[in-house]
């Protein structure tokens, strides 16, 4: 027996509505929220007495309070908004229209879920509330900074706005406005499926057109996408002075004469959709709404996306030093300004300036000692020099100190490591990473003195077995390291 769409609907409705009132889904319910209350009461109250302990106890309660409400305000406007934007949606749908032959099967839909409307509209609002709130309270942090926010003192060369406004405030509001933006998006989606269901929206009707209350509020929603769509280019233009497409961090030449100018053209073709839909207030259509997404859709991709890269590709690259020049020069007073290095006194010190020079021969012992080597350099050395198979590697290069000839020597350092990522894909088994690729062999040391005739590092202990002098020439098979973490699964 196959059952019609609105048995189905009726049906499918019942089992996942219409059963909640059995004695043993409010016994689930309850023993699950008690659970749930008895973990995070323990969690918290193991919370208070350390913090407590340590001094910080009111610290820790305004953290709490402060993620609380990040959550609790999110999660009311959302589900009320949602819930109230459903209810209008279908009381604005006309009750006394003729159904065509082409909305049978949508009528049937409408009359399965009209009994239990109301307990949809709750369950659905509370579940986009609850998901909103879980992904505003982790933002706790973004709220405290701009309500503590302070004045900078220093304007941005390029926005002309205090540099508190980028510390404090930007992150908070392109927040908000991500919110209200997917807030405001999903409120249209479901506002409109509503009005579909219930007759608002009627596409498949001869000559349809959408009634004036429905087209009043699906135009009203879209507004206000749109304006959280400008409010949005706004923000990423303050937003480009965390640029990395040119040479430093921050706008560069690109950035200021090309990416700006896309994204206040994206903000004109914003306004533009904003009045078309105005006329579409008056004039109800479909047409004019298919016509502001694409032209968005396709403003936006083509000039935010191409037209800076294009930009940098054939203006910017041909003379990038002359160009960037400016930015750079900024770059480096801002570099000067945040690490307190503008008023740093400068001058050439010569070494008569170092007082009596031959007071130096008393300290022979630390001048020798004076490492030549950097660690980074010396990294690239080793791996070139010392790995010897594909799935060895050198993690870091360490400076240490060891008795080697009766004298306490500086010696640089490393883990020859093994690196099973670097094996190839047929070597790549279980049994091969677990038994016999398992572990690194050796430890590669240099002096930091000295060097060979080539430049070279002057190896201490090298190569594979081991060889070389000093309690560094030990065998040692190396099973546990920053790379290497055991996997007994």
């Amino acid at each position: 027996m196959r059952l019609r769409p609105a048995a189905t609907v009726r049906a499918a409705t019942y089992f996942l509505i219409g059963g909640v009132t059995h004695t043993l889904f409010y016994w689930v319910v309850g023993i699950a929220a008690f659970l749930l209350a008895v973990i995070f009461s323990a969690r918290f109250y193991t919370d208070v007495l350390w913090f407590d302990e340590i001094g910080y106890l009111d610290v820790h309660l305004k953290i709490v309070e402060t993620k609380i409400w990040m959550g609790v305000t999110p999660f009311l406007f959302m589900s009320s908004m949602v819930a109230l934007n459903m209810l209008l949606a279908q009381k604005l749908a006309r009750a006394d229209r003729v159904v065509s032959a082409d909305e049978r099967r949508v009528d049937s839909w409408r009359r399965a879920a009209e009994p239990y409307f109301h307990p949809i509209v709750i369950t659905i609002a509370l579940f986009c509330g609850l998901v909103l709130a879980l992904q505003t309270y982790p933002e706790w942090q973004t709220y405290v900074l701009w309500a503590n926010q302070v004045e900078w003192g220093r304007n941005d060369p390029q926005f002309g706005r205090d540099l508190g406004y980028f510390m404090f405030e930007l992150s908070l509001h392109v927040l908000v406005n991500y919110w209200l933006f997917v807030c405001t998006l999903v409120v249209l989606i479901l506002t409109i499926a509503t009005s579909y269901v219930f007759g608002g929206i009627r596409p498949q009707a001869p000559g349809s057109i959408l009634p004036f209350q429905v087209n009043l509020h699906i135009s009203a929603l879209v507004l206000i996408l749109l304006a959280l769509i400008g409010w949005g280019m706004l923000l990423q233009l303050h937003l480009l002075s965390y640029s990395e497409r040119g040479v430093v961090t921050g706008l560069g030449f690109t950035d200021s004469n090309a990416s700006l100018l896309a994204y206040k053209f994206v903000a004109a073709a914003v306004v533009i959709g904003f009045i078309m839909f105005q006329i579409n207030i008056r004039q109800p259509s479909y047409i004019i709404p298919t016509i502001v997404l694409v032209y968005l859709v396709m403003i936006g991709l083509s000039i935010i996306r191409f037209y800076p890269n294009l930009f940098q590709l054939i203006i910017v690259e041909p003379q990038e030093l002359e160009r960037e020049q400016p930015y750079i020069v900024d770059h480096l007073q801002f570099t000067r300004y945040g690490y307190g290095l503008e008023h740093v006194e400068r001058r050439t010190a010569g070494i008569e300036d170092t007082g009596d020079v031959t007071a130096l021969a008393g300290h022979r012992d630390v001048l020798e000692d004076l490492r030549l080597w950097d660690p980074r350099t010396l990294l690239v050395n080793f791996r070139e020099l010392q790995t010897f198979r594909a799935y060895y590697d050198f993690i870091d290069v360490d400076v240490d100190r060891y008795l080697i000839d009766g004298e306490l020597r500086p010696v640089m350092i490393a883990a020859r490591e093994v690196d099973t990522e670097n094996l190839p894909k047929h070597s790549r088994r279980w049994q091969s990473e677990r038994m016999i690729y398992t572990h690194g062999y050796g430890l590669l040391s240099a002096s930091t003195t000295d060097a060979t005739e080539a430049g070279m590092p002057k190896f201490l202990s090298s190569d594979i077995p081991i060889s070389g002098m000093g309690p560094l020439s030990v065998r040692i098979r190396v099973f546990i390291s920053e790379r290497i973490r055991p996997n007994f699964r």
